[in-house]
């Protein structure tokens, strides 16, 4: 592949995007059982940069919607400075 052919090659978009999560997070009492999972969604409203795909050879559309969807996972680790006894009141 030569320069003046590689931007024939790539998939090159551009646009903005926005992303969603649903998941439920837990706190254990004792605060070492601390995690959550959800789903997580993405879309990205973009168009190509480049007007012809020389893989293809086909000429891109203008704007498309792209979608990404997977399972997001976590566990927390608190660390504590030291054990609070006391009452706070604000």
């Amino acid at each position: 592949m030569e320069d003046e052919y590689l931007h024939g090659y790539d998939r090159l978009a551009a646009g903005p995007a926005a992303i969603g999560y649903v998941g439920y997070q837990y706190f254990g009492n004792k605060g070492r059982i601390n995690f959550n999972i959800g789903l997580e969604f993405m879309a990205g409203f973009t168009q190509a940069l480049r007007a012809y795909n020389f893989d293809t050879e086909q000429f891109n559309r203008p704007n498309r919607v792209d979608l990404l969807s997977g399972i997001r996972a976590g566990w927390s680790l608190p660390i504590y400075r030291k054990v609070d006894t006391g009452f706070h009141y604000y």
